[in-house]
């Protein structure tokens, strides 16, 4: 049974761990493995205050029964919209617990009344990803072109990707 947690805090080496069982091939956010400490202590203080920049963000482990096997996360924007992010360990994509998980976030952005509309930017050569969130009833809005910075070997390029922005309104 797929649920969402929230992310246990001061969990360094499980975010480090998880990183390193997925694929990150797709994502418009590629980060190095491990990552350094100066950015795992930024983002597990963005993760233990729930502010991104001064926005309100969320982030929630997915766990298959006991174990973990993804995280998502939302950020508030002062619009009422929230940019979603989803990973999964790649043992456990295209099984459907993907679907299961965004599913639980959006039920839990629609019951706190936390944003109302969830927003998702998706490479265009992710195709799981595109029907994840199709599955979840998210439609196709804008398509874009953003500059990814991807790490290989110790050293940093950046890659221009184009992407499709998807929005599921929540009908709050």
């Amino acid at each position: 049974m797929i649920t969402l947690r929230q992310w246990p805090h001061g969990s360094r080496e499980l975010l480090n761990e998880l990183y390193a069982e997925c694929d990150q091939s797709m994502c418009l956010v590629r980060l190095p493995v491990p990552l350094p400490k100066e950015e795992t202590d930024r983002y597990m203080h963005i993760i233990e205050t729930g502010n991104n920049q001064g926005r309100p963000f969320l982030c929630f482990g997915i766990y298959l029964d006991d174990v973990l096997i993804g995280k998502t996360e939302l950020t508030r924007y002062e619009e009422g919209s929230a940019e979603a992010d989803i990973i999964i360990q790649k043992d456990y994509c295209s099984k459907g617990y993907g679907t299961k998980a965004l599913q639980e976030l959006i039920s839990t952005a629609r019951a706190e009344e936390w944003c109302e509309r969830i927003i998702a930017y998706i490479d265009l050569q992710n195709r799981a990803a595109l029907k994840l969130f199709a599955k979840a009833g998210f439609q196709k809005g804008r398509t874009f072109r953003a500059d990814v910075a991807v790490y290989e070997q110790g050293s940093l390029r950046v890659e221009t990707h184009s992407g499709l922005e998807c929005v599921k309104e929540l009908q709050i």
